[in-house]
C-alpha cells in the first residue's frame, strides 16, 4: 500500500491530526485509536488490508498530534468522540460513514452508530463492544468528587511532571506502563506520534494529561442497553482471548441486543492481548478485509 498522507482537519480549538491511507478520491473508513493511543496504532494493520480501500486514522483531541483542549476544560472522551465524528462527517460532506475503532475508539463508534443509526454503514470494533466496564461499579456519585479533584490536579499539573528522557528510555517507560501487553515494536509505532522532541536527544509524551480523567461523565447500564438496541449498521466485533470471564455475561448481553436491530452482527474471537491488532495484525486483517468487502448472509454469527 502507498504510504499514508498526513491530514489536518480544522476544528474550533485547533486541528485534528490524522493519516490518510489509500486513494484520496474515495471515502475512507474512519479509524479511531484507544485511550491515550493515537493514529499510529493502525500502522501495522492498514498495509495488510485491501489496497484499493481508504482509511483515515485520527488522533483524538489531546492525543497524538491533535490540538489539546483550551486550558481549564475537561475531556468527556466518549461524548467528545461522537461530536468529533459528526464534525468530520460534516467537514467532508459525507452522507454516511464507516468506522473502525479500538477500545475507546470502538466505544465511540458504538455510541455514534446508536445516535445516528442512518449515518453509519459499517462498524468494526476491536476488543470492545460498548462501555460495559461501567456496569461493574454504578456508585459513581460517591466517586465523582475524587474524579473532579483529580482532574483539577492534572489541569494545574499540565506537563510539568512529565518525563523528559532519551528515546530508548521513553520507549521503556511506555513498555512498562502497559504491563507487558504491548511489544517493544508496538510501543515504537505508538511513540511515532505519542512523543515529541525536547531537543538534545530528549523527548516528552505528547498527550494531554487531562485525558487521564476523561471518564467523569459515566453512562448508565440502561443507557448502554438502549444504545445497543438502536444500532442498525453492519457490525463486526473482534474479541481478544482469553477474556475476563466475570465480564463476559454483560459483554454477551450487549452483543445479543445489538443483533436484534443490526443489519448484520458478527463476533470473531482471536487469541491475543487487548492490542492484538497492533501486536499481531495478521490475526485480524483477514476478518476485517472480508467484512469490508463482503456481506454475510447470516444476520448474527459467532466464530
Amino acid at each position: 500500500m502507498v504510504p499514508p498522507e498526513d491530514t489536518i482537519i480544522p476544528v474550533p480549538w485547533g486541528h485534528i491530526s490524522g493519516k490518510w491511507w489509500g486513494p484520496k478520491n474515495q471515502q475512507p473508513c474512519i479509524c479511531i485509536a484507544g485511550w491515550q493511543d493515537n493514529a499510529a496504532t493502525f500502522d501495522p494493520l492498514i498495509p495488510l488490508l485491501p489496497e484499493h480501500l481508504s482509511f483515515l486514522c485520527i488522533d483524538l483531541p489531546g492525543h497524538g498530534r491533535s490540538t489539546h483542549y483550551p486550558e481549564g476544560l475537561p475531556y468527556y472522551l466518549i461524548y467528545d468522540g461522537a461530536i468529533l465524528l459528526r464534525r468530520i462527517q460534516k467537514h467532508y460532506g459525507w452522507n454516511s460513514i464507516n468506522i473502525m475503532g479500538h477500545s475507546l475508539g470502538g466505544i465511540i463508534g458504538f455510541l455514534f452508530a446508536a445516535i445516528y443509526p442512518n449515518d453509519v454503514n459499517t462498524l468494526i470494533s476491536l476488543d470492545v463492544v460498548a462501555p460495559i466496564f461501567q456496569f461493574s461499579n454504578t456508585n459513581f456519585v460517591s466517586q465523582m468528587g475524587g474524579m473532579i479533584d483529580k482532574f483539577l490536579y492534572y489541569d494545574e499539573l499540565k506537563d510539568s511532571k512529565d518525563p523528559i528522557d532519551s528515546y530508548d528510555n521513553m520507549i521503556e517507560i511506555t513498555l512498562n506502563g502497559h504491563g507487558g501487553r504491548l511489544t517493544r515494536k508496538s510501543c515504537e509505532y505508538l511513540m511515532t506520534r505519542g512523543m515529541y522532541s525536547r531537543g538534545n536527544d530528549t523527548f516528552s509524551f505528547s498527550r494531554d494529561n487531562r485525558v487521564k480523567m476523561g471518564w467523569i461523565a459515566p453512562s448508565s447500564p440502561d443507557f448502554v442497553r438502549t444504545c445497543a438496541k438502536a444500532i442498525r449498521c453492519r457490525y463486526l466485533n473482534i474479541k481478544a482471548t482469553p477474556y475476563q470471564l466475570d465480564t463476559w455475561p454483560i459483554y454477551k448481553e450487549i452483543c445479543d441486543l445489538i443483533a436484534t436491530g443490526a443489519k448484520e452482527f458478527k463476533i470473531v474471537f482471536v487469541e491475543g492481548t487487548h492490542h492484538v491488532h497492533l501486536n499481531e495484525p495478521e490475526k485480524v486483517c483477514n476478518h476485517i478485509s472480508d467484512f469490508l468487502l463482503y456481506s454475510n448472509s447470516e444476520q448474527y454469527c459467532i466464530i
